[in-house]
């Protein structure tokens, strides 16, 4: 056995590479730091608007498949926490109606004009759409304070 080249040779065993074992005689071996928590932010860095379901033309978008961007939510939902997961991906927690309580839900963004929400046992995709493109009742709304 030669702990300080890190090697353990047993007889008849083979031979084994102990990882980590890197402690001086009369020290302690540092243990891993903790995985760092996610990153808490305001909002999506997604563009502030109405997003339609891909599924969808623009021009096509009803209640059903169109969304309100804000800074603050998505249509009838409030953000109450966002964690940056890396990448792409965003966990939020989100209060869509008073009766049920928060939901946690994974958004994916494709840039800042594409997401997908991802729930326990649902996922919706949405893109963004400039508001002359929509249906009538859509193009004159003031959304200048999103």
């Amino acid at each position: 056995m030669r702990i300080g080249s890190r090697v353990l040779a047993m007889s008849g065993l083979g031979l084994f590479v102990v990882a980590g074992c890197t402690a001086q005689p009369g020290q302690t071996a540092t243990p891993p730091a903790p995985a760092a928590e996610a990153a808490t932010l305001d909002a999506l860095p997604l563009k502030r608007g109405y997003y339609v379901s891909t599924d969808t033309a623009c021009g096509a978008a009803s209640r059903a498949t169109l969304a309100l961007v804000r800074g603050d939510g998505i249509s009838e939902c409030g953000f109450e926490r966002i964690e940056a997961l890396g990448g792409d991906r965003y966990r939020v927690t989100q209060v869509c109606d008073e009766d049920t309580g928060p939901e946690t839900v994974e958004y994916r963004l494709q840039g800042d004009q594409h997401y997908r929400m991802v729930g326990e046992h649902w996922e919706s995709e949405f893109r963004y759409c400039p508001q002359p493109s929509l249906p009538e009742d859509y193009r004159d709304n003031d959304i200048s304070d999103l």
